[in-house]
């Protein structure tokens, strides 16, 4: 449960990080069909976040998205952990499920295990 900017786990009380600096990105195929949808996604959930008290400084929707190759998903990465964002909002899409599949494995693989704080 989230009240008022804090959040309630099994009766415990959790004091959310601040998030100073969010990036929201689209990976894989199909941006352009997709561009309403991704901005749409993209307002709200900023506009979520601003009725839980959820205050975000900064933050930048990537509208190029970042093609499903290991070396554009890790250039991605690097650039973002030289940015110091706080959080980052992965929005994934392939033309079929293999391709998907791989697709979260790269970017589960450059994200947390290369780059992940």
């Amino acid at each position: 449960r989230i009240h008022n900017g804090h959040i309630y786990v099994n009766g415990y009380l959790y004091e959310p990080k601040p998030i100073t600096k969010l990036a929201i990105t689209y990976f894989g195929t199909d941006y352009r069909r997709n561009q309403a949808s991704f901005e749409r996604f993209s307002q709200t959930l900023l506009d979520t976040m601003g009725e839980l008290n959820i205050v975000v400084n900064h933050y930048e929707c990537k509208r190029n998205p970042v093609e499903n190759t290991m070396q554009k998903i890790d250039e991605y990465f690097h650039s973002t952990q030289a940015l110091n964002y706080d959080f980052l909002v992965c929005i994934m899409n392939d033309g079929n499920s293999n391709d998907l599949t791989q697709l979260k494995h790269r970017i589960k693989l450059s994200g947390t295990v290369y780059y992940g704080k």
